[in-house]
């Protein structure tokens, strides 16, 4: 018999959802990679240009489009001629746990051959850092079935909101630096990926549950079901065989992306919804409104860009 998804969404404007404005800003490779540098202490056009390869006109673009966002800052370094360096703003600093819980996701569950690893190391407690995601409010460490989630609307999204999966794809291969953030942006470095997912966290595993709250077509919701499936983030498992009708349920690996969406959303909750918005769920085990930090699991200190430094070993494949 067919589980019903829960919880119940109301309709609504598109493109309300926290999750969907930080995704507009944030989701995309190329706008990642930039930021991942600058968490590096890159500045300079010309250095996030040696240090990324990617297109001079593109780089352009997403300077600004970050800038334009309050990501980045803009100083001026050179009056003639003049020139700018590009600083993180409190709001871009704020991107950084996001970025290291990318990597974590990617370190777990995405390295498949012997090569080159980027190491994190905490400066506070000279450890390599292993980031650990805690409720502010009571220090606690939670999972996905620890939360409970206020009633949400749907989040159909506009027209715009596409963006083509093969200049994904081209920031990729492009990468230059062996991290697993590139590896994790792989899976949901697509704005439908990543809302599909969202709404799995709260519960969808059928395909008409999906359509219904995001107001999605059928070809590309069943293409990111089938991307998703065959990068075992969802299990395809039949519950009607006449006719035959499929659920898509979270894998342990998709269970652990939701590390990485969470931190998305209360980032945009933070920036980006209006002052006195709650947070969308409540940490069941305190009761007080979600607010995640992500702290180093050696030392609990909480972990902030400035105070992580990295170094590159050999690695050892597969785990």
């Amino acid at each position: 018999m067919r589980k019903a998804d829960s919880p119940s969404h109301a309709p609504t404007q598109p493109g309300s959802s926290p999750l969907f404005r930080a995704f507009r800003i944030l989701g995309d490779g190329w706008t990642f990679f930039i930021l991942r540098e600058a968490f590096f202490g890159v500045r300079r056009f010309e250095d996030f240009l040696q240090a990324l390869a990617i297109p001079r006109a593109r780089l352009t673009e997403r300077l600004s489009w970050l800038v334009e966002e309050g990501v980045l800052r803009k100083r001026p370094y050179s009056d003639r001629p003049v020139r700018f360096e590009y600083l993180l703003s409190e709001r871009g600093h704020d991107v950084y746990s996001m970025t290291l819980m990318m990597k974590d996701w990617g370190d777990r569950w995405r390295r498949s051959k012997p090569r080159p690893s980027l190491q994190l190391i905490h400066r506070s407690c000279g450890k390599r850092l292993h980031p650990k995601l805690v409720c502010s409010a009571c220090a606690q460490p939670f999972g996905l079935d620890d939360l409970e989630w206020r009633p949400l609307a749907t989040t159909a999204p506009p027209p715009q909101f596409e963006v083509r999966r093969q200049l994904m794809t081209s920031a990729f291969e492009r990468d230059t630096r062996n991290d697993s953030v590139a590896r994790t942006l792989a899976v949901i470095g697509d704005q439908w990926t990543m809302m599909i997912l969202k709404e799995a966290f709260q519960g969808a595993e059928h395909f008409e549950t999906w359509q219904s709250r995001l107001a999605i077509a059928r070809s590309t919701l069943s293409s990111r079901l089938k991307h998703l499936t065959d990068e075992a983030v969802f299990e395809k498992v039949l519950y009607q065989t006449h006719p035959p009708r499929y659920a898509y349920r979270l894998t342990a690996a998709g269970k652990d992306l939701f590390r990485v969406g969470i931190l998305m959303l209360s980032w945009g909750e933070r920036w980006l919804n209006a002052a006195g918005t709650p947070p969308s769920c409540l940490h069941k085990q305190c009761g007080k409104p979600l607010i995640p930090m992500v702290i180093c699991a050696c030392c609990e200190a909480q972990v902030f860009s400035h105070d992580v430094t990295f170094s590159h070993k050999a690695g050892r494949g597969a785990k």
